[in-house]
């Protein structure tokens, strides 16, 4: 049984000792999880409402680009493009790569080219003319949800908005790139 699998049963358990324990009519649990295999054990239970934590929009990731001192004005606009307001991949930019987003996305590379090679680049190339095309596509989407490269976005967001359908950045009506980034080098690498 996976960590995840016992987590989910522990939270279980917690909520029936606490309703047991205190004696009460009902209990709200909270539980954060990353959008991979660990949300689809969590979507098992009916009882289950999931919402997702997004990227940020455009003018607050470019607020948050520019409270992180950039080295360059017109910074935010590559970070966008590469990001899509995720505050995680900046932070890594910033503070693991000083910036440098050229050895960022070399970093990426490696990882994506082994999970190319086990995907494969025909599967790959459907699912990056189209993001959607998942729904149909089992043994891809298990694959680059375990690699954790994309995500379920049918769910609303905690403000309980729907995503944009937007294909730059990788969005599409049910599932999305976890960040543009990795559709680009994806691109780059099957044209390769």
């Amino acid at each position: 049984m996976s960590i995840t699998l016992y987590y989910i049963k522990y939270l279980q358990n917690l909520v029936d000792k606490l309703i047991g324990e205190y004696r009460l009519k009902s209990i709200l649990l909270i539980a954060t999880t990353s959008e991979g295999e660990s949300l689809e054990h969590v979507m098992r239970h009916t009882y289950a409402s999931p919402l997702l934590l997004w990227n940020l929009d455009y003018s607050e990731f470019k607020e948050f680009v520019y409270e992180l001192n950039p080295p360059r004005e017109s910074v935010d606009d590559e970070l966008w493009r590469l990001t899509g307001g995720n505050p995680r991949a900046l932070i890594e930019i910033v503070d693991v790569f000083n910036w440098n987003t050229s050895l960022w996305v070399k970093s990426i590379e490696a990882k994506l080219k082994a999970i190319t090679e086990t995907v494969g680049k025909s599967k790959l190339r459907r699912v990056l003319e189209n993001i959607d095309a998942l729904l149909h596509g089992y043994e891809v989407r298990k694959k680059l949800i375990e690699y954790n490269l994309i995500v379920y976005v049918a769910y609303p967001t905690l403000a309980f908005k729907k995503l944009n359908v937007d294909q730059e950045l990788g969005i599409g009506e049910y599932y999305a790139w976890q960040i543009p980034a990795y559709k680009r080098i994806l691109l780059k690498i099957i044209q390769d």
